[in-house]
């Protein structure tokens, strides 16, 4: 059964966040359940002059929520976790995934990952009560074929965008060459999160969807690593150009950000075809 070793050796970690964030949540909706599924540790250590043995003290961020609602009220699922997102950025970084209850259910039923894992840790932040799920077999439960379609249009999709943006970058088009490398981005880690949590992803916010990217394999840190001083800029103007290269006649960027940001999306193009192919063995061998 799938737990969070973190939450055991931290639980009054946790705690201190946890009631802030279930209240800022049950502010904006009515939350059924709110499953934790992730949560990153971080030793911060301070030296100076006067002090090079000062203490390390430990703290948990980038909180990873499974947000359970009775109903959308009409508004996509994106536009819920952006909001609840944003209100919780007071306390900390929240990365929220909203799933109307209906759905959870039919998601459970048909032993999704995302869901059925969710269940099985048990770390729960908040219970209405409400919901009452039977124990599943989830040994015959293959959701990735039917979703193979779907996943195979995304890598020509992601092969064409950055195709585009080397057509781009070669007319000194740096603007128009970063949308189609935010598109290839996209397309990229729309593949990873539909076969890691099985659902379609349906947010262009690159930032966020590179979160949950990390959260399902950290070696896709390696992409925009934490301790790289740009990588927050870079995912930034990736951002901006969604709207920027589009809307803004004041979007200006450089050839040479355009390029490193080219570099990043062949990494990460790279790494997706790598991992297709090392599963595809895998399955085959067995």
């Amino acid at each position: 059964m799938p737990s969070l070793n973190i939450l055991d050796n931290h639980f009054d970690l946790v705690q201190s966040v946890k009631k802030e964030i279930v209240a800022i949540i049950k502010e904006s909706v009515t939350p059924e359940r709110i499953y934790l599924i992730g949560a990153s540790l971080y030793n911060k250590q301070t030296e100076s002059i006067f002090d090079n043995l000062s203490a390390s003290p430990v703290y948990l961020a980038d909180y990873y929520l499974l947000v359970v609602v009775k109903d959308g009220l009409g508004r996509r699922m994106s536009d819920w976790e952006d909001m609840l997102e944003a209100r919780c950025a007071s306390i900390c970084q929240v990365t929220i995934i909203v799933v109307v209850l209906a759905k959870f259910l039919r998601m459970y039923s048909e032993g999704n990952l995302l869901v059925t894992l969710a269940h099985q840790a048990n770390e729960i932040f908040y219970d209405s009560g409400n919901i009452h799920l039977h124990d599943l077999n989830t040994e015959n439960k293959h959701p990735l074929p039917v979703l193979q379609k779907d996943i195979s249009k995304s890598v020509h999709r992601a092969k064409e965008f950055l195709a585009a943006a080397d057509m781009y970058i070669s007319r000194k088009e740096p603007e128009l060459a970063t949308l189609m490398i935010h598109q290839c981005l996209e397309q990229i880690f729309r593949v990873l999160i539909l076969r890691g949590f099985g659902i379609a992803n349906e947010t262009h916010n690159i930032d966020k969807m590179f979160r949950c990217v990390v959260l399902l394999d950290h070696q896709w840190s390696s992409i925009f690593p934490i301790g790289e001083g740009d990588s927050k800029k870079l995912l930034g103007y990736l951002q901006h150009s969604y709207y920027g290269a589009r809307y803004r006649h004041k979007f200006n960027l450089t050839i040479e950000i355009a390029t490193k940001l080219k570099g990043k999306a062949q990494l990460a193009l790279d790494l997706l075809l790598k991992t297709i192919k090392v599963e595809e063995l895998e399955n085959n061998e067995s």
